[in-house]
């Protein structure tokens, strides 16, 4: 999708996407799920491996939908996907800057000379969500932007717990 040659309307992208895909996610990992594609049932992972990325997708998110059909507990998945991140010493926020973030854990961890190499130019912007598009991704996707907020707010938590620990342990 970020080849500009293979570009889809948003629309009909938008309608294929699975909503609240990151409570799912997180939700089948707190329940301990050994699948590294995290929604696909084990039965299927020899299938899986054979397949493109295209069929992989549609048959992820055939699976999703079967499986919410069946009375999933909407509330339950996002408690769930609170506690992974409880459980977490820090939280990353993809939107925050990388460096900051990069060179606040490198001190934390107490790393000297350490070296990374930052990737850029990696995907390319092919698409604006202009701020109508986005009420309707936070309406959709309620369940992910609550754990997005959440996810904020402990983030602030969690660095704060860790500051005060490296004054106290230098």
């Amino acid at each position: 999708m970020q080849e500009i040659k293979n570009k889809i309307p948003f629309d009909e992208w938008y309608k294929k996407q699975m909503k609240n895909d990151l409570v799912n996610f997180l939700d089948l990992k707190y329940r301990g799920s050994e699948s590294s594609r995290i929604n696909t049932p084990k039965f299927f992972m020899p299938l899986i491996k054979k397949l493109n990325y295209k069929s992989f997708y549609f048959l992820q998110t055939m699976t999703s939908h079967f499986l919410n059909f069946f009375g999933s507990n909407e509330k339950e998945k996002l408690e769930n996907a609170k506690k992974l991140l409880d459980l977490c010493w820090f939280i990353r926020i993809l939107d925050n800057d990388e460096d900051k973030d990069f060179n606040f854990l490198i001190n934390a961890m107490g790393l000297k000379d350490f070296k990374w190499e930052k990737k850029t130019g990696l995907t390319k912007n092919t698409f604006k969500i202009t701020p109508k598009i986005r009420q309707m991704i936070y309406k959709d996707n309620a369940l992910d932007y609550e754990l997005y907020n959440y996810a904020l707010e402990l983030r602030k938590k969690k660095i704060d717990r860790i500051k005060k620990e490296l004054i106290h342990n230098p």
